[in-house]
């Protein structure tokens, strides 16, 4: 029996959040010291730095899966909708195709992944133009684009091995 989380989702959501959390704090930032955060916790004894890690690291967790779960609800219906990627939503056909093609997982994973880097960077984008970085802005849209083209061509690999 497959856990039901593995241990690419959890490091996809942690990573996800993590990414997240330090361009947060690029975009945000007005010179290259509000970026040092090590100063602010430097006089922190162990113990107090222990918990304060696993606070940080399920607040980061929190926020990949907040980040992949946009994707889900929101990424994907609105390219569904503009036929860009074209999908069918048949998981008996998914499955029944997965037992000729086990790469379907891998594809599977592929594009969920690359729906949740387009979420991540469209709310950094968002938060660039907010806040008028708009360096940051074009790299997060061309970030963007380049995850499109990624959910794209898996999807279109995925239809071809269910047809």
């Amino acid at each position: 029996m497959k856990p039901k989380f593995s241990i690419y989702q959890y490091l996809n959501f942690i990573l996800t959040g993590l990414i997240f959390s330090g361009c947060t704090i690029v975009v945000f930032s007005k010179n290259v010291d509000d970026i040092t955060l090590i100063k602010n916790i430097s006089g922190l004894s162990l113990g107090i730095e222990t918990i304060i890690v696993f606070i940080m690291i399920g607040i980061i967790y929190e926020l990949g899966l907040i980040i992949n779960r946009i994707g889900s609800i929101l990424i994907e219906p609105i390219y569904k909708k503009l036929h860009f990627v074209r999908f069918n939503d048949d998981y008996k056909r998914f499955n029944e195709a997965k037992k000729d093609y086990p790469i379907l997982d891998v594809l599977s994973r592929e594009y969920a992944l690359s729906r949740t880097q387009i979420s991540l960077y469209l709310i950094l984008a968002i938060l660039s133009i907010i806040q008028h970085q708009w360096i940051l802005l074009i790299i997060f849209l061309l970030l963007v684009l380049l995850f499109s083209i990624s959910m794209f061509k898996h999807s279109k690999k995925i239809i071809n091995l269910m047809s």
